[in-house]
């Protein structure tokens, strides 16, 4: 009976020496994933920052760009409100809708976006 309650002492020991290191490691690295996504949605945010989405750089606004029917496009946050971009106007709890992330509006204002900031770099 005592070699099993020394075996069985020994093995939590070793569990514990090295199950909360490594389980705190792993807390941490989930964390910094998580927060590295919420950075790179703000820095998504800020390149596209006073970005028109009406502006020259695209073909029209985004219901023009999607050709959406007019069913949708009356029912559309972006169509209610064109002084913001359509992006903006889906916004939840600050953070970019993931749809509005493979849409092709998102994908060529943040292409356009982070030309024009490499073109203000090499004029600086």
């Amino acid at each position: 009976m005592e070699g099993i309650l020394t075996t069985f002492g020994l093995v939590f020991g070793f569990v514990l020496r090295l199950g909360i290191p490594i389980g705190v490691t792993l807390l941490i690295g989930w964390y910094l994933r998580r927060l590295d996504s919420i950075w790179k949605d703000e820095a998504e945010q800020q390149a596209l920052e006073g970005l028109a989405l009406e502006g020259s750089y695209l073909q029209g606004p985004c219901w023009k760009i999607m050709d959406c029917p007019p069913t949708r496009r009356d029912n559309c946050a972006a169509f209610q409100n064109p002084e913001i971009s359509c992006w903006e106007s889906r916004k939840s709890n600050g953070h970019i809708q993931p749809a509005c992330k493979d849409c092709q509006v998102w994908k060529e204002a943040l292409r356009l976006a982070s030309l024009q900031g490499a073109e203000e770099k090499t004029h600086a």
